[in-house]
């Protein structure tokens, strides 16, 4: 029979971390030979990650001092990128430091059983099953100008049958209106 106590430490809120950059894209493609250096560039972008999310007071003490919340927001952290990085994340020291304390943590089998869900879905992410997250902040001025270029080459293969056929307008001018209706004002062609 468990006290109030546990049940309370076990049903703990988990923190929702917004839109953070996924190390999956902040590591090079060719990744380390050895799995000691792979877990080492991980480690080093996780603690990246984890110091832009914490607050301005925690960010003032952070290697002396951690608060629970800063080591709720690792393990949230932890949580989040582990759907992109799958396995790979378990090859960094700090993210085995945080598995040993899961083990004699209340609410650890609840953070193993999310993160083995976790792992789960970036095999399906991978096996492309699944689409990927866009919750990078870097993707979302990506795809800001991708959703741009996406419309402006739909508008000239929508448009240029009219102008080839009827005949009413040279290259010059087709890239002249083509500028003038597929770009805001203020922003050139280049």
């Amino acid at each position: 029979m468990t006290s109030t106590k546990q049940r309370k430490n076990r049903k703990r809120a988990r923190i929702a971390l917004g839109p953070v950059p996924q190390i999956i894209g902040q590591i090079p493609r060719s990744y380390p030979r050895s799995p000691e250096a792979l877990g080492t560039l991980i480690t080093k972008e996780l603690v990246d990650i984890w110091q832009s999310i914490l607050s301005e007071a925690e960010r003032h003490d952070f290697p002396q001092q951690l608060t629970a919340t800063s080591v709720e927001k690792l393990d949230a952290l932890i949580l989040k990128q582990a759907e992109t990085l799958g396995w790979r994340l378990g090859l960094s020291p700090l993210v085995q430091f945080r598995f040993s304390n899961w083990d004699l943590d209340a609410i650890g089998p609840t953070l193993f059983a999310q993160y083995g869900k976790a792992v789960a879905k970036a095999a399906r992410r991978l096996q492309g099953r699944e689409p990927p997250p866009i919750d990078d902040p870097q993707l979302y001025q990506v795809k800001r100008e991708t959703v741009l270029e996406i419309r402006e080459v739909r508008w000239t293969r929508k448009s240029r049958p009219f102008f080839v056929d009827n005949k009413l307008m040279s290259g010059k001018v087709e890239l002249c209106v083509f500028r003038l209706f597929s770009f805001d004002k203020g922003r050139s062609f280049q």
